[in-house]
C-alpha cells in the first residue's frame, strides 16, 4: 500500500515539474520575442498565411474545375432519365393492355357476323367466386335476359345468364360445381357433372368410342361446344368409362364475353 502511495506521489511531482518547465519555456519565448522585435510571431503569421493560401488555392481549383456542379447536373439528368423511363414503361404497359383488349374484341367479329348478339365486359373475377359465377357489364337494357348464352372468343359456351338487372347480369359457368348438363361426346349422349374450374365428369358405356380431345357439345346451348375430352378412364372391370371433360381456356384471364340472346 505504501509503495502505491509513493508511486502516485512521484507521478504527481513529475507532472508538476513538466508543467512548471513548459510554463517557464513559454515565458522565455515571449521575452525573447519581445526583445528581438517579434520574429516568432512573424514566423507563425507567415506560416499560417502560407497554409491559408495553399488551402484557398486547392479549394478554388476544386470548385473551379466544376466537379460539384457537374456532379449535381449529372444527378439531375439521371433523375430526369429515370422519370422518363418510368413514363415510357407505363405507356408501354398501357399500350399492351389496349392491344390485348383490342385483339380480344376483334376475335368476336366472326361470331357477330354469324350470330346476333353483343359483347359485354366481365366486371367481377371468375376465380374469386366459389360458385362458378361472374358478373358482366350488360343487362336487360341491352337485351340480356336469363337463359342467354355466354360465349368466349374461342367459340366455347362457357355459361348462361341466370339473373339480370338493368345494366348487369350474373353468369353461371357451364361446369359450375354441382351443376349438370346434357352433352354429346361425338355421337354418344351423356350427362356432364360440373366439378368447378372448367372441369366436369361424364359416364359413358364402355363400348362407346371416346378419345382425348374429342369435342363436347351441349344441345341446350345451341349445340355449341362447351369443352373437350381431357382423359378417358377405361376399367376392364366396369361397364362404363369415366370421361374427364375440360374447358381448354383460362377463365380467369377473360375480360370480355359474347352474349347470344335466349332463343
Amino acid at each position: 500500500m505504501r509503495r502505491d502511495l509513493s508511486f502516485t506521489a512521484q507521478r504527481g511531482r513529475r507532472a508538476r515539474q513538466r508543467l512548471i518547465f513548459a510554463t517557464i519555456l513559454i515565458v522565455i519565448l515571449f521575452i525573447l520575442d519581445a526583445l528581438f522585435g517579434g520574429p516568432l510571431r512573424l514566423a507563425l503569421q507567415s506560416g499560417a498565411a502560407t497554409v491559408w493560401k495553399v488551402t484557398a488555392s486547392a479549394r478554388n481549383a476544386i470548385t473551379g474545375s466544376g466537379y460539384f456542379t457537374s456532379h449535381r447536373t449529372l444527378a439531375q439528368q439521371n433523375e430526369t432519365l429515370e422519370e422518363q423511363l418510368a413514363a415510357s414503361q407505363s405507356d408501354a404497359a398501357a399500350y399492351q393492355g389496349l392491344k390485348e383488349e383490342n385483339d380480344e374484341l376483334r376475335a368476336f367479329l366472326h361470331l357477330a357476323s354469324s350470330t346476333p348478339g353483343l359483347t359485354a365486359p366481365i366486371v367481377s373475377s371468375f376465380r374469386a367466386s366459389p360458385y362458378g359465377t361472374f358478373m358482366i357489364g350488360a343487362g336487360t337494357a341491352d337485351g340480356v335476359v336469363p337463359g342467354s348464352i355466354v360465349m368466349s372468343t374461342e367459340d366455347f359456351a362457357i355459361g348462361t345468364v341466370t339473373s339480370a338487372e338493368v345494366h348487369t347480369a350474373l353468369v353461371t359457368g357451364s361446369f359450375a360445381s354441382g351443376s349438370s348438363i346434357d352433352v354429346l361426346i361425338g355421337t354418344t349422349a351423356a350427362v356432364a357433372n360440373g366439378r368447378g374450374g372448367g372441369n366436369a365428369i361424364a359416364m359413358v358405356p364402355r363400348e362407346a368410342s371416346i378419345h382425348e380431345n374429342d369435342a363436347v357439345v351441349a344441345p341446350s346451348l345451341g349445340s355449341h361446344q362447351i369443352g373437350i375430352v381431357g382423359h378417358v378412364d377405361d376399367s376392364a372391370s366396369s361397364a362404363e368409362q369415366t370421361v374427364y371433360i375440360q374447358l381448354p381456356i383460362n377463365l380467369s384471364s377473360l375480360r370480355y364475353v359474347y352474349i347470344i340472346p335466349k332463343p
